[in-house]
């Protein structure tokens, strides 16, 4: 089992100054997954024990959820652990969980630090949690492509919960990932947690006709938010109602209905709150921003849900994001929390049953209910870290 001392260093990282990055405009690139530029990264693990992998930054050609053209990141972790199989190499996709909406919060920026504290701006404090996924894969020899989402640390607007545009970037990142390591045929996995396992859901069903070259062997989702109007209502009025804050500037951006509705309706301090969300990182959001009741930032007294669910656009775009429309032609780990407090693990398991009618293989991983992550309401964070093992045995398996 992978060491969990990666994780205190994670937290116990020294404040570094962050590089800015210049990312080429999506007019200099030729195709999908194209590269554009690369450069060497160096991590918060170089020269420790837990450096396990050369890390290059690379900017990549990939599609928005319109299909507009727009540059987008990510970082390769080329594993340095000799590969004795006669089989080829596999790489790992790690999508990751929400990071925030400013460019600081993309992981390409964070893992160059492990924890970044803002003491000027708290709201753009974040943690590379993801890395703890990181090294388990590399401590196989495998290696590891980690998209940042679209948006994060290029000249576009994070665009949150969007799966098609997340999906498509993780499919994309892939194939420029294989390019740089001259192995366009390696076997692939996918995983994400919370936000990157919806994309990464997105992806396993649609790769087949998006990116059907890529050799995907199988897909390892930990709480995906399969219903989006009940992850809208369920965060709302808790520590994590940020996020919603986040979607409701997504949608606003790509429909003038939304922002007019918004303009028409939200308090000045829902206004601020807003426009606050789209500048911060998680987790220090949920401190910063805190617990909002949205009835109580509009003139109305409507929820921001109700508000924008009744929008045409809303309707449309909500479908446009659904995935279980199609069941993944690879294998699929489902792993679910009951105590998750933000999204239902009713859902997850709805989206992995799905899948079985439709013909999919998929296997569950339930974490029953814990009446300790229930007082802590941690049980969502948990099941980012906590089934790592069982998903680096999963991929093992499919591997071989």
């Amino acid at each position: 089992m992978p060491s969990r001392r990666v994780i205190s260093v994670c937290i116990c990282a020294l404040l570094l100054p962050v590089t800015a990055i210049t990312v080429p405009t999506a007019a200099n690139a030729q195709s999908r997954g194209a590269v554009q530029d690369t450069r060497p990264l160096h991590t918060f693990v170089d020269n420790t024990p837990f450096d396990l992998s050369d890390a290059t930054w690379f900017a990549y050609d990939t599609r928005d959820s319109f299909g507009r053209d727009i540059s987008a990141t990510a970082t390769l972790f080329r594993a340095t652990r000799p590969w004795d199989s006669t089989s080829e190499r596999p790489v790992v996709i790690i999508t990751p969980f929400t990071q925030g909406g400013d460019d600081p919060c993309a992981f390409s920026h964070t893992v160059t630090q492990g924890t970044h504290i803002d003491p000027t701006n708290p709201g753009e404090s974040a943690v590379a949690a993801q890395y703890y996924a990181i090294h388990s894969m590399l401590e196989q020899g495998w290696d590891v492509v980690v998209p940042d989402h679209p948006g994060l640390g290029t000249p576009d607007q994070h665009s949150y919960m969007n799966n098609v545009a997340s999906g498509q970037a993780l499919l994309d990142a892939a194939t420029a990932g294989l390019s740089l390591l001259d192995r366009p045929h390696a076997p692939i996995a996918l995983t994400g947690h919370s936000q990157g396992a919806g994309a990464s859901a997105w992806a396993a069903e649609n790769a087949p006709h998006y990116a059907p070259k890529l050799n995907i062997k199988a897909a390892a989702l930990s709480a995906p938010p399969y219903n989006l109007p009940h992850l809208a209502q369920d965060v709302d009025g808790k520590q994590e109602v940020g996020m919603l804050f986040m979607a409701v500037n997504t949608l606003s951006r790509q429909y003038p209905a939304v922002q007019a509705e918004i303009d028409r309706v939200f308090t000045p301090e829902g206004k601020a709150l807003l426009a606050k969300a789209d500048t911060m990182c998680v987790p220090a959001m949920f401190a910063v921003i805190g617990k909002h009741n949205t009835r109580d930032l509009t003139t109305t007294g409507e929820s921001v849900f109700d508000l924008v669910n009744r929008l045409p656009d809303v309707q449309k775009e909500i479908q446009r994001q659904r995935i279980g429309l199609r069941a993944p032609q690879v294998p699929v780990l489902m792993i679910y929390h009951q105590s998750d407090p933000l999204v239902s693990w009713e859902d997850s398991r709805a989206l992995g049953e799905n899948w079985q009618r439709e013909g999919g293989t998929v296997r569950f991983v339930d974490y029953p209910r814990n009446p300790i992550a229930d007082t802590l309401k941690s049980a969502h964070s948990e099941t980012a870290l906590t089934p790592v093992p069982d998903i680096v045995a999963f991929f093992k398996q499919e591997f071989h």
